[in-house]
């Protein structure tokens, strides 16, 4: 559990500063201490406050820094990776996007602006233009939709992209 009014990065500092670590040692040491003094290890009684006290330190200080941790990770990661400022490659397909062309259209018009399918997909076996890519296969069809979809999602406010 975490304090009230304590923030995730506070408890991972608190949880990292040596002076509690000591603490922990020395609450740790007792425990066992006790747990060594006594015979039989499966009747070992703590009290209401022992019991408290060590699963509130096993959660609070050891689990929920590192979950912070990944979450904060993650979270930047994730706005690294999506940014929402569109290439001039996507930019001009996002424009044939609006346009409201579909299928086959929607390719001519792609390939009459002078967007050509990318790369990867050229150095997989695609066709050099979207026209002749999308008659070629159904690989190559369910690509160019998936493309298109990624762009619309990334290009309409908020990035939803459930207006279709």
């Amino acid at each position: 559990m975490q304090p009230a009014g304590v923030s995730p990065a506070e408890t991972i500092r608190e949880s990292a500063d040596p002076r509690k670590k000591t603490e922990q040692r020395a609450f740790w040491k007792t425990v066992i201490a006790g747990y060594m003094s006594q015979s039989d290890f499966s009747k070992i009684q703590l009290t209401a406050e022992e019991d408290d006290r060590m699963w509130d330190r096993v959660f609070e200080r050891t689990l929920l820094p590192q979950k912070v941790e990944r979450l904060e990770k993650s979270i930047e990661n994730l706005s690294a990776r999506r940014s929402a400022a569109l290439t001039p490659r996507q930019g001009k397909i996002w424009r044939v996007i609006q346009s409201g062309a579909k299928g086959t259209q929607y390719c001519r018009e792609l390939h009459s602006a002078g967007v050509k399918p990318r790369n990867s997909w050229r150095n997989g076996g695609c066709p050099a233009t979207y026209p002749a890519a999308y008659q070629s296969s159904r690989i190559w069809r369910q690509r160019i939709n998936d493309e298109k979809s990624k762009i619309r999602r990334k290009a309409e406010p908020g990035g939803t992209g459930t207006g279709r």
